[in-house]
């Protein structure tokens, strides 16, 4: 039979071309089908034929009475036309209707052996997409979960490394500063070591001017002494002159000293106007007053060392004890600097990595995500398939029935319906 075109063949033209074409090939149970004795190519063969009969016939017939109901239900569907169509042809051939039978029953047998498989089928196919799922939607919370902890992470990690990134450039300028703060106190106390050292030396010269001075007026006092009166008289000029050399030389000496004490500097300068004439030392009040100045002012030149010496031992602790606290402040922070550095290093290991991690799990979510979705789509499509498959074998398998109950007891008045349908 080759009615895919809705054509009829030429061997099988004409009203009753299902008639011929049965009789011609033999009756319905010896239908010539190469290599087909078996069951299953005989049933195939028959939904073969089903098929193909069903096309070329009309729509349905207007029988309006209730009696022929089951008839038209049945002509609704295109699989009970085409059972309808072929038990006319059968019994047009006036061939026993049992061998049909044995071949519906056959029918309904197989249609129930392949639901029942394709149930067992569909079970083991939805328990394994009952169990990809699950695994799936494991993996995409897991995946979610590493996505939300680097990106917590990293919501701590990169305002840290901003944070620490800071504290270094604080600690490095802290730790110039304090070096340079190190080189000035070096230089400060180089500096005060040289002013000190050029106080002392120019209070030594002057204890030494004033004891020089002090020897000379003793000398040239005792010069002018009552009881030298006459031997001074009997000396020589020359003498005399060289004294009074020594001794104006030595006047000349203490006006010009200038030391960083305003009361010294006034009161040699008064010693050396007393001094500027010598004759003025015949008078002993003087003399003793002069003295007692120059023993005033060494005490005071004296004392003066001292204090310099003592203030200087309290700079040298005092610059010691600096140098020491910013010495140590700044070993201090070379190691918060080291510190910070490592912990900058490490964040910065920790933010490539968790990055890293993010970018993983993004990925990771999408292909899940997009395998979900796939997998979703082929579960569903095959639950669609199966439910479609069902009703059809279910539809079948009830039209079958029907058929069989016709063919057991309906046959006349299928008979009737018929010849009313054609």
């Amino acid at each position: 039979f080759f009615f895919s075109s809705r054509r009829r063949h030429t061997r099988c033209s004409g009203v009753s071309w299902a008639r011929r074409c049965v009789q011609e090939t033999g009756t319905w149970g010896q239908i010539q089908i190469k290599k087909s004795n078996n069951m299953r190519k005989q049933l195939t063969a028959l939904a073969l034929v089903l098929c193909l009969v069903s096309s070329t016939f009309a729509a349905l017939p207007g029988a309006s009475s209730s009696q022929f109901s089951q008839f038209v239900q049945l002509e609704r569907t295109p699989f009970g036309r085409s059972l309808l169509t072929t038990l006319e042809v059968h019994l047009k051939t006036n061939e026993p209707v049992q061998h049909l039978l044995t071949q519906l029953q056959a029918m309904a047998s197989s249609l129930a052996e392949e639901q029942a498989i394709s149930d067992s089928t569909h079970s083991e196919y939805q328990g394994r997409c009952e169990a990809d799922i699950t695994q799936l939607q494991a993996e995409i919370v897991a995946a979610e979960t590493a996505k939300q902890e680097a990106s917590d992470q990293l919501n701590i990690d990169e305002p840290r490394l901003a944070f620490l990134i800071a504290e270094r450039e604080r600690l490095q300028t802290e730790i110039r500063s304090t070096e340079e703060y190190i080189v000035q106190l070096h230089r400060t106390r180089a500096e005060e070591k040289a002013q000190f050292e050029q106080r002392i030396l120019e209070l030594n010269d002057a204890i030494t001017l004033f004891t020089e001075a002090r020897k000379i007026v003793e000398r040239v006092s005792d010069q002018y002494a009552p009881e030298n009166a006459a031997l001074l008289e009997k000396s020589n000029s020359l003498g005399v002159a060289k004294g009074g050399n020594a001794f104006a030389q030595v006047s000349a000496k203490l006006s010009k000293l200038n030391l960083k004490r305003k009361g010294i500097n006034a009161l040699a300068k008064v010693l050396a106007q007393v001094m500027s004439r010598a004759e003025r030392l015949a008078n002993q009040q003087i003399v003793t007053r002069i003295l007692g100045l120059f023993d005033e002012l060494t005490s005071s030149l004296n004392q003066a060392a001292v204090d310099e010496r003592r203030n200087e031992e309290a700079k040298i602790k005092a610059y010691h004890e600096q140098v020491e606290v910013n010495t140590k402040k700044l070993n201090d922070l070379n190691i918060e600097l080291n510190n910070t550095e490592y912990e900058i290093h490490a964040t910065q290991q920790r933010i490539v990595l968790n990055r890293q991690k993010l970018q993983e799990a993004i990925r990771t979510l999408q292909e899940k995500n997009s395998q979900l979705s796939h997998r979703k789509t082929e579960c569903n499509d095959e639950l669609v398939s199966y439910n479609e498959q069902t009703a059809k074998r279910t539809e079948e398998r009830d039209i079958i029935a029907q058929v069989i109950e016709i063919i057991s007891n309906k046959v006349n008045l299928l008979r009737e319906y018929s010849q009313q349908r054609s």
